[in-house]
C-alpha cells in the first residue's frame, strides 16, 4: 500500500481531554502502543498500530472493511487469544477477559428471548453480583432515560429492533464500567431511529461520564458523537490519521445538519478515506 499521500499522525491524546473538562489525571484509559497482529495464514488484522485516549474521551473509529476495527475493540476487552506484538494498557492495566472495567455493546442487541425488558437491563449487574433491588433501580432509571419506561415488562419480540437496541444500551450504561467498547451498535437501524439514538447516546455520554471506543462506518455517526475519529487503512490495519472533532458540545443532531463545519469535517473524513483506499489498489 503506498500510503504518501496520508498524513500519519502520532496518536497521543494528552491534550485531547474532553473540552469543557479538566484534563484527566493519572493513566489514560486506552494506551495501544505499536500493536501487530497476525492470525496466520497469511491474515494479518493490524501492523503497528498506535492509540491512546483520554478518560472520558468519546473516540470513533473508521476505516474499510476487515481492516482490523473489531479487532482492535476485541483486544482491549481481552477477547483474543492470539500472541500480539506490542503493549495495551487500560487504565494502566493489561487486558483481560471479564475486567469489570470493560462494557462491550455489539452491533446485535443480543437480549435474551424469555426476559423482560427490565430482565435483560438487569442482566450485566446480576452477572456482576450487583443486588437485585439495586440493579433494578438503575435498570429502571436508565430504561427511563432511553424511553423505554413504559416498556419495562415487554419481552423482546413485543419491542422493534431501534427499541431492542435502546434496551442494550441501557444495559451497557448499566454497568459501572469506565471504558465502554461500542461495535457499530446502531449499523443496522433506518436513518430516523439512527438520528434519535444518536441524540440518546449523546445525553448518556454527557451525564455519565465514560470513555467510549465507538466502530462505525457511518461518517456522519463518527462526526455527531466523537471528540476524535482515528482513520484506519485496509488490512492489515494502520491508524493513518486522526481528525478531532472541534463542534461544541452538548450537540444536537438535527441542529448539526445545518452547521458549515460539520460539513467541512465530513469532506475532509471522505477524503482520507478515498486516499487510504486508492493507496491500497495500488
Amino acid at each position: 500500500m503506498n500510503t504518501a499521500a496520508l498524513k500519519v499522525v502520532p496518536i497521543d491524546s494528552a491534550a485531547h481531554a474532553r473540552p469543557g473538562r479538566a484534563p484527566a489525571t493519572g493513566p489514560h484509559a486506552v494506551e495501544v502502543d505499536h500493536v501487530s497482529l497476525d492470525f496466520g495464514n497469511g491474515v494479518q488484522a493490524l501492523a503497528d498500530t498506535s492509540l491512546n485516549v483520554a478518560q472520558q474521551e468519546f473516540v470513533s473509529v473508521i476505516g474499510p472493511s476487515g481492516c482490523g476495527k473489531t479487532t482492535l475493540l476485541n483486544l482491549l476487552a481481552g477477547l483474543v487469544d492470539k500472541p500480539y506484538e506490542g503493549r495495551i494498557s487500560l487504565f494502566g492495566q493489561k487486558p483481560a477477559l471479564g475486567n469489570p472495567a470493560v462494557s462491550y455493546m455489539l452491533a446485535r442487541d443480543c437480549l435474551l428471548p424469555w426476559r423482560t425488558a427490565l430482565d435483560n437491563t438487569c442482566y450485566g449487574m446480576e452477572i456482576r453480583g450487583v443486588p437485585r433491588a439495586q440493579a433494578e433501580q438503575k435498570a429502571r432509571h436508565l430504561l427511563a432515560q432511553v424511553g423505554l419506561a413504559s416498556f419495562e415488562k415487554a419481552l423482546p419480540k413485543a419491542l422493534s429492533h431501534g427499541m431492542r437496541q435502546r434496551v442494550a444500551l441501557a444495559r451497557t450504561f448499566c454497568l459501572d464500567s469506565p471504558l465502554l467498547l461500542m461495535d457499530e451498535p446502531f449499523g443496522a437501524l433506518d436513518a430516523q431511529t439512527k438520528i434519535m439514538l444518536h441524540d440518546t447516546l449523546m445525553r448518556l455520554y454527557d451525564s455519565e461520564k465514560r470513555t467510549v471506543v465507538f466502530i462505525t462506518h457511518d461518517l456522519a455517526e463518527a462526526i455527531t458523537l466523537s471528540d476524535r475519529v482515528i482513520v484506519m487503512t485496509p488490512r492489515p490495519g494502520r491508524i493513518v490519521r486522526e481528525v478531532e472533532i472541534d463542534l461544541p458540545r452538548p450537540r444536537s443532531v438535527r441542529e448539526l445538519q445545518s452547521s458549515p463545519r460539520f460539513h467541512e469535517l465530513y469532506a475532509e473524513l471522505w477524503n482520507t478515506l478515498d486516499q487510504a483506499m486508492h493507496g491500497a489498489e495500488h
